[in-house]
């Protein structure tokens, strides 16, 4: 008997860990692969990807994770250094990325802003209409009368025989127009104020997308010995392979950097 409970008890650890195994997610992000024309530098533990020829690029990885949410992008820095002696124009068109052979499109300050107001306005809609959807059963249901039904017996006097036992039912319909309209306006408020609250939390979380996505890399006119940098931001979903390759063309020279996927399972 003993055995055969210690058989059971490992038979229902060895399920507890696979449904533990079966629960674990898997996230993708990246890192840095260094080609020979560029090397890691770190300031203060942070790593970056230099490229030199007569102009510097630098890379950096701000924001690892291969997310597709408009508040927690994958995004890089890029910062460009005119090392010439006279000033260069350089934009996004001057970025390209590619990820299994396909393109890999970055987001210009206007586009991600306008993403970013598309999605909240589309979320706001949802609300109100949720919040209209509510509305229309809360009324219904107010509006609807109440049945009760009553069940009992009683005895009929016969002269002729004796008392006989009558089984009856009752139905009774009832409706009473001021405490329907208590009710609903009762659940009108609550959904009022869950509608408004919603609302704002869709407000909230629009600013802090807007507010997470500053800075992105635009066209700059370099003058001699300075830089301009800015935020290359993208959607993770571009990404179908384990690594990505990035070149920043100007001037007649092109800067390329690696990146490598990892997969982390949490």
């Amino acid at each position: 008997m003993n055995k055969i409970k210690t058989h059971t008890l490992l038979i229902g650890i060895l399920a507890f860990f696979q449904l533990l195994v079966g629960c674990t997610t898997t996230s993708r992000t990246l890192k840095f692969n260094p080609l020979t024309e560029s090397k890691i530098i770190y300031s203060k533990d942070s790593p970056y990807l230099i490229s030199e020829k007569k102009h510097q690029v630098v890379l950096a990885i701000m924001n690892p994770t291969l997310s597709n949410d408009l508040g927690n992008l994958p995004c890089l820095y890029l910062q460009v250094k005119n090392s010439g002696a006279t000033a260069i124009d350089i934009g996004l068109d001057n970025v390209t990325a590619t990820s299994a052979g396909k393109p890999v499109s970055f987001f210009s300050a206007s586009g991600i802003a306008k993403a970013i107001k598309k999605q909240a306005a589309a979320q706001a809609f949802a609300v109100a209409l949720g919040a209209g959807l509510q509305q229309a059963g809360a009324a219904i249901q107010a509006s609807t009368p109440s049945y009760s039904t009553t069940y009992g017996s009683a005895n009929v006097y016969n002269p002729y025989k004796a008392p006989t036992t009558v089984n009856y039912t009752a139905h009774t319909t009832t409706y009473n127009p001021a405490a329907a309209s208590a009710a609903q306006a009762q659940a009108s408020a609550a959904i009022n104020s869950q509608m408004q609250s919603n609302l704002a939390n869709v407000m909230n979380q629009k600013q802090s997308a807007l507010n997470s996505n500053i800075d992105i890399f635009g066209r700059n006119t370099i003058a001699p010995q300075t830089s301009a940098a800015g935020r290359l931001i993208f959607l993770g979903k571009q990404i179908t392979e384990d690594k990505m390759t990035i070149n920043i063309s100007f001037d007649g020279e092109t800067h390329q950097f690696n990146l490598l996927v990892e997969e982390i399972k949490n």
